[in-house]
């Protein structure tokens, strides 16, 4: 059976962005292999991975191809700010992604998530049981921040990759601690 990974923002080749993030790496090509190695880890090669986008920045296309050739899954981009039309059709065009697009609505495992790689305060289907799930933020926790969005970009999630199981959890948890601080600052006594 097909597991099914969610992630955002590897950034490979992107040295700013270790100490933008305060990533625990040297380097840039430090990161790039411990981000394939943690992503290979976990994600098989039929697995489905829905990447949020910004996957590299500013490396060139030979370089990327051969990052994306080491990756294991089938791999979705929902596009990020940083990556170029032309790269995501060229990779799709090789074999090394399945899709891409802007934004993407899809059933997964029952349930209705919603991706982009922008946060969004209302999505399709927000009040109906949908999931939201982004990046772009780089949140250095993975919890959820409003009803049933979260951020599942590699910053909150040690630099791996999100199991479908592992981030509904993590936003049942975040739900709940969000209504229940609701909760308690509506019972406060007002002056």
């Amino acid at each position: 059976m097909k597991d099914v990974w969610f992630s955002s923002d590897y950034h490979l080749g992107h040295t700013n962005i270790i100490k933008f993030c305060k990533r625990p790496f040297k380097d840039a090509e430090e990161m790039n292999e411990a981000i394939i190695a943690n992503h290979n880890a976990l994600v098989k090669p039929g697995d489905e991975v829905y990447h949020h986008g910004d996957m590299f920045f500013k490396i060139k296309y030979d370089e990327i191809s051969y990052l994306m050739s080491r990756f294991n899954g089938l791999f979705h981009v929902i596009k990020g700010n940083h990556d170029k039309l032309s790269t995501l059709q060229q990779l799709q065009k090789d074999g090394l992604i399945e899709t891409y697009q802007d934004v993407l609505g899809k059933e997964v495992n029952g349930t209705y998530i919603w991706m982009s790689h922008y946060p969004h305060r209302s999505w399709n289907r927000a009040f109906h049981g949908a999931i939201h799930t982004y990046g772009h933020v780089h949140s250095l926790n993975n919890k959820c921040t409003w009803r049933q969005a979260i951020d599942v970009g590699v910053d909150g999630w040690d630099y791996k990759p999100a199991h479908y199981d592992e981030m509904v959890d993590a936003i049942i948890k975040g739900t709940k601690e969000l209504e229940l601080a609701q909760a308690i600052s509506s019972s406060r006594v007002k002056p």
